[in-house]
C-alpha cells in the first residue's frame, strides 16, 4: 500500500514537472544533462520507496557463526560527501541477531560484498540512508538489531550480487539486485 502510495505521489510530482515544462526549456538540456535528471529522479524514487519500506518483510536470511542474519529490503541511494558525491550507491538493510554466547556487533561478524560486473563495489564515506554507528554497536545474545549498509554502484545499468557471511566464507547467502527495477 505504501508502495503503491509513493508511485502515486511520485506520478503526480512527474505530472506537476511536465504542466511546469513551459518554464523550463529541456531542449537546450544536453543528453548528459537529461540523463542525469532522470537518475535523480530515479534515485529520489527510490529512497522514498526504502523509507517507506516494510522492515518486517524478509527478501532473505541465513544463520552462521553465531548469527542470525535477514535481509529485509534493497534499494538505490547515492553518496553525499567528498569527491564521490552523487555517485550512484545501494543500500542493503539487513537485521542482526545475536544467537551466541557472547556480545557481538554487525562488523566484526558479518561481511557484504557487492559485485556489479564481475568487480567489487567499495563502501562510501557517507552513503544516504546508512548510518555507520549501528556496524559497530554490541549486540547481546538474543538481542536483534537492523543496520543498514551501503555500497556505492559502478553504474544503474547492470545488476549487482551480494554476497552475506564471514571474511573467512562470504558467501553463505547471495542475492542479486536489479538497480532498475
Amino acid at each position: 500500500m505504501k508502495k503503491l502510495l509513493v508511485l502515486c505521489l511520485a506520478s503526480l510530482f512527474l505530472s506537476f514537472s511536465v504542466a511546469m515544462a513551459d518554464s523550463l526549456d529541456l531542449s537546450s538540456m544536453s543528453v548528459d544533462q537529461l540523463r542525469s535528471t532522470i537518475d535523480q529522479i530515479n534515485l529520489e524514487l527510490a529512497a522514498r520507496q526504502l523509507q517507506n519500506a516494510p522492515s518486517d518483510e524478509v527478501l532473505a536470511e541465513a544463520d552462521f557463526d553465531g548469527v542470525h542474519l535477514e535481509v529485509l529490503n534493497i534499494a538505490l541511494s547515492q553518496e553525499t560527501l567528498g569527491a564521490t558525491a552523487g555517485t550512484p550507491a545501494v543500500v542493503i538493510n539487513c537485521r542482526f541477531t545475536n544467537t551466541g554466547t557472547e556480545d557481538k556487533c554487525f562488523a566484526q561478524l558479518v561481511s557484504v560484498v557487492a559485485f556489479q560486473n564481475k568487480i567489487e563495489c567499495k563502501g562510501g564515506t557517507l552513503i544516504e540512508g546508512t548510518n555507520g554507528q549501528l556496524n559497530t554497536t554490541k549486540v547481546q545474545p538474543g538481542g536483534t538489531l537492523e543496520v543498514p549498509v551501503g555500497k556505492l554502484l559502478l553504474d544503474t545499468e547492470n545488476p549487482v550480487e551480494l554476497q552475506f557471511g564471514t571474511m573467512f566464507k562470504p558467501n553463505h547467502l547471495t542475492l542479486t539486485y536489479d538497480p532498475k527495477q
